[in-house]
């Protein structure tokens, strides 16, 4: 009697063990995908929150002043030759023999309907500077535009960003 109640007392712990291990590995389980969808809230809330911009809006970002916004631009000069898709950018050599960008010469710039319209204003040491939306109409012949996109198989520019700069 002894010896069974004894088998049965073995039986009871092996049985309560072999449930708490499935238990525990079940909940394991659950609490990983509960950790993943909570994962996956906090970063589709993250998004919401702060949105990523698209469509080669993406150099939305501030820079550290205006000489950092100057040099990071691909192309810079004076505009000419402006109209509804485009315009040509004069990247020709200062007077001290330094270049806006460039080699020299002037480039032709494509807008889209994506491309973003800025006008800048830089305090005239470049030590800051402040932006504000704009509209393509605004540029015109002889302002000091920088602009940011890629450059075509054909040598030309295709505008995500154009920033008509004013000097302060």
């Amino acid at each position: 009697m002894k010896r069974q109640l004894m088998k049965r007392g073995m039986m009871g712990i092996y049985a309560a063990i072999c449930a708490g291990m499935l238990l525990v590995t079940g909940c394991a389980g659950t609490e990983t995908n509960t950790k993943t969808e909570t994962e996956r809230f906090d970063a589709t809330e993250r998004q919401e929150s702060n949105p990523v911009i698209t469509a080669g809006k993406e150099e939305m970002d501030t820079f550290a002043d205006a000489n950092d916004m100057m040099k990071s631009a691909d192309l810079s000069g004076t505009a000419g030759e402006c109209s509804d898709t485009g315009c040509v950018i004069n990247t020709s050599p200062f007077a001290d023999g330094t270049s806006s960008s460039g080699d020299g010469g002037s480039m032709t710039v494509t807008y889209t309907e994506d491309t973003v319209f800025q006008k800048g204003t830089v305090k005239s040491d470049g030590s800051s500077y402040s932006l504000e939306d704009s509209e393509k109409d605004r540029i015109g012949d002889s302002d000091f535009v920088l602009c940011f996109g890629k450059q075509q198989a054909d040598g030309s520019y295709l505008a995500d960003r154009i920033i008509m700069i004013v000097f302060n």
